[in-house]
């Protein structure tokens, strides 16, 4: 699946968030966007699924401007997976079936095709011993990966992460990244907003760094954080090696 944005601008009341972005996410392909807070990198990757409406410009899918209907959107949706910063999960159900409700109520499966894939899922991101478990019983990272398993029994053709390990533990960190690494490895358009530099340059296959609400810099593989060419942007990396990010 292809995912783009064409001069795409967002204003919340208090200026705009992304001022005419044009981005495109190829098939298969893994981005990483990294930026200061407020840079509009969450407010981008809302969009792309379309859980933010543009104020001007397109989002497109395989290059055709998404249509503005509540149909075209619960069935771009029904593509393309999102894995939030808080998880989202139901309490009240158990792993499994927080994996089940999707693919039933909306993709229609039976329940026997519905938990074969969310089995598969959940053995994925080293989940599979914690089906029956529910969210209270979890860790934060352990709710990560089940939030991410959740999101692939729905087989979608893109996945994207908003910032997927800012709300855990140092200690939690590494085995969402681990369970990412997986879904990376699967060859899906996969779009993630992340903090963990060094993360991003191991698996990206291009890094976006974002500034007030533009795209300052697109580059492949690591080249971005080892030869920053902005200002901009050298001045973020110099902050986050000094430890000071925000």
């Amino acid at each position: 699946m292809t995912l783009s944005l064409d001069h795409v601008t967002k204003d919340f009341g208090e200026g705009p968030v992304l001022k005419s972005v044009s981005v495109v996410f190829n098939p298969g392909e893994v981005a990483c966007i990294v930026g200061p807070s407020g840079s509009g990198k969450s407010t981008l990757l809302r969009m792309l699924n379309r859980l933010e409406t543009p104020d001007q410009g397109d989002v497109l899918v395989n290059g055709i401007p998404l249509k503005d209907t509540d149909k075209a959107i619960q069935q771009h949706r029904s593509q393309t997976g999102m894995v939030f910063q808080a998880f989202h999960l139901f309490n009240h159900l158990s792993v499994l079936d927080n994996c089940l409700l999707a693919p039933m109520t909306v993709l229609k499966q039976s329940k026997v095709e519905a938990k074969a894939r969310a089995l598969q899922a959940l053995q994925e991101v080293d989940m599979i011993g914690y089906a029956h478990r529910y969210p209270a019983n979890l860790s934060g990272g352990q709710k990560q990966r089940v939030a991410i398993a959740r999101a692939l029994s729905m087989t979608p053709q893109a996945l994207l992460f908003d910032e997927p390990t800012s709300a855990l533990d140092p200690e939690m960190v590494q085995e969402v990244l681990q369970a990412i690494r997986r879904v990376a490895a699967k060859k899906m358009t996969l779009v993630l907003v992340t903090h963990e530099m060094q993360f991003a340059a191991e698996i990206a296959d291009r890094i976006i760094f974002m500034a007030d609400g533009q795209i300052i810099e697109d580059r492949p593989g690591r080249s971005l954080l080892d030869d920053p060419m902005h200002p901009r942007t050298k001045q973020f990396l110099k902050s986050w090696l000094n430890g000071s990010v925000k």
